[in-house]
């Protein structure tokens, strides 16, 4: 084999390498921000069938209801991880899934509230991502910010849509590292030319994630 041949074949093998290390980092991110999500609204409804068991029967068969919807969709969410996303956003809207998100974690106890500014059109590119950074933004506020409620504000422009997330919380702790969540949305939004910015301190978090606007 000539020099010029090895050098072609190395970095075909490279290339190789690469796109499975994308793939695997792909479907990491879409399991985590689909699966993890739902998994994540199942502990919160357990913990609190488990808080209502004697106090309030009918409450605590609610959530173990909700908790068990959650899983079957995070399931799905496992099934559908190594496939494309493309199938999962046509027809797909941002502001009927926020609401449907919002719906689900008020039956949880935290109380969200969505503020629509612009129109989009169905299967528009940025709204799937845009969906899983709220999903990935709220999830945290649950968990870790201490509030109550939060607020997901949504502008459609021409040239761009923004997601914004804000809580009234106890904010990240000094040094405190971002998790894998955070990482996979700011990789998510960069592949489609996007970013994140988190502004966090004492009184509270707010989250922004920009991505140009490409209807499909």
């Amino acid at each position: 084999m000539s020099e010029s041949h090895a050098r072609l074949r190395e970095y075909a093998d490279q290339a190789a390498t690469l796109a499975a290390a994308a793939e695997r980092a792909r479907v990491a991110r879409d399991i985590h921000d689909t699966a993890g999500h739902h998994l994540a609204v199942v502990a919160i409804q357990l913990e609190k069938a488990a808080a209502y068991r004697e106090l309030d029967v009918a409450a605590a068969d609610r959530a173990l209801a909700d908790a068990r919807e959650s899983a079957r969709t995070a399931l799905a969410g496992v099934r559908t991880a190594v496939e494309t996303l493309r199938a999962e956003t046509d027809g797909f809207t941002l502001t009927s899934a926020l609401r449907t998100l919002a719906d689900r974690l008020d039956g949880s106890g935290f109380g969200v509230r969505v503020e629509i500014d612009g129109a989009e059109e169905p299967g528009e590119s940025a709204a799937f991502a845009l969906y899983l950074a709220a999903q990935e933004g709220l999830t945290n506020a649950v968990r870790h910010s201490g509030a109550a409620t939060a607020t997901v504000r949504v502008e459609q422009r021409s040239a761009h849509s923004l997601l914004e997330i804000s809580d009234s919380g106890s904010g990240f702790g000094p040094g405190t590292a971002e998790g894998h969540g955070l990482r996979g949305m700011r990789e998510r939004l960069a592949l489609l030319g996007g970013e994140l910015r988190v502004d966090t301190g004492p009184h509270g978090t707010r989250l922004r994630a920009r991505l140009p606007r490409v209807p499909r």
